[in-house]
C-alpha cells in the first residue's frame, strides 16, 4: 500500500492510483467475480488480502449510501493442502465464509458470496495426525497424476458452474 492509495475517509470520491483505478474498473466491469487462492492459515494469502485493501477502498467498496459493488456476485475459490477427509475442513469453511462472505463482501454491498473449499488440492495428500505430525501421501505420477489434475479442474468448474447458476 502506497500513500497514493491509503483512504481518506474524508473523502470518498478521491483519485487513487492509476494501477488501482484499473483493477477497480475490472471490478465494475463484472457481474460475477471468481477469486481463486491457497489456503494459507485458514485463511487468504497476504497478497490477497492486500490487494482486497488497496483495491476495495473506501468510496470505492463501502461508504456510500448506494454501494458501487451492489448486485454484484462473487465466489471465494480456496484451495486447500488437506485432505476431504481431514476434519479441518468443515471449520475452514465456516472461518472463510466468516472473513470474506460475512465480514467483506456483504459490507461491499454483494448480492451474492460464496465460499468454495477445494481440499485435496496438492499432487501429495496431506494430512496431520492427532500428535501434530503432518503425513504426506505418495505422489502420484505419468497418467495418474494427469488424471488427479483433470479431475480437481472439473471439481474447480464444477464450483463456478453451481454458484452461477
Amino acid at each position: 500500500m502506497t500513500v497514493e492509495d491509503e483512504p481518506d475517509w474524508t473523502n470518498r470520491d478521491r483519485a487513487y492510483s492509476r494501477q488501482v483505478q484499473r483493477h477497480m474498473e475490472r471490478v465494475l466491469a463484472a457481474d460475477l467475480l471468481v477469486v481463486v487462492f491457497p489456503i494459507y492459515w485458514q485463511s487468504t494469502p497476504a497478497l490477497l488480502k492486500g490487494w482486497i485493501d488497496r483495491v476495495w477502498n473506501y468510496g470505492f467498496a463501502y461508504g456510500r449510501s448506494a454501494p458501487r459493488l451492489a448486485g454484484k456476485r462473487i465466489l471465494w475459490v480456496g484451495l486447500a493442502g488437506a485432505t476431504a477427509e481431514d476434519p479441518i475442513v468443515a471449520p475452514m469453511v465456516e472461518l472463510l465464509e466468516a472473513q470474506l462472505s460475512d465480514g467483506i463482501a456483504y459490507y461491499c454491498g454483494f448480492a451474492k458470496s460464496a465460499v468454495a473449499v477445494l481440499p485435496d488440492a496438492e499432487d501429495q495428500p496431506q494430512s496431520v495426525d492427532d500428535r501434530g505430525n503432518l503425513i504426506v501421501g505418495k505422489a502420484p505420477a505419468g497418467e495418474e497424476l494427469a488424471t488427479q489434475r483433470r479431475t480437481f479442474d472439473r471439481r474447480v468448474l464444477t464450483a463456478v458452474d453451481e454458484f452461477a447458476t
